[in-house]
């Protein structure tokens, strides 16, 4: 229990601080890349986890990571979902 606790609890206060920055960078900036990241951003949710677990094992194992933290927090704190609402839901996105 104290595993699980600990895991949700980095994993969510880094995704809301990873997800707020990237939202709140594509609601109120102006800058090169920023619809081919927002597309890659939204494309992120719409392919099924099942399609990823593999290319994700080749890499955490490439980093030598297997049976560790951070291959779990790393993996889930920068994930689409998370910026598409945090973006949807930036002060500067709701006034236009």
């Amino acid at each position: 229990m104290v595993n699980t606790f600990g895991l949700g609890v980095v994993t969510v206060i880094l995704s809301l601080i990873v997800g707020s920055l990237a939202g709140l960078a594509f609601a109120w900036f102006e800058f090169n890349g920023k619809n081919a990241l927002w597309t890659i951003s939204l494309i992120d949710f719409m392919v099924p986890y099942k399609a990823t677990v593999t290319p994700a094992y080749s890499l955490i194992n490439g980093l030598g990571w297997i049976n560790t933290w951070a291959a779990l927090i790393i993996l889930s704190i920068a994930h689409g979902t998370v910026i598409f609402l945090l973006k949807q839901f930036s002060p500067k996105f709701l006034e236009t």
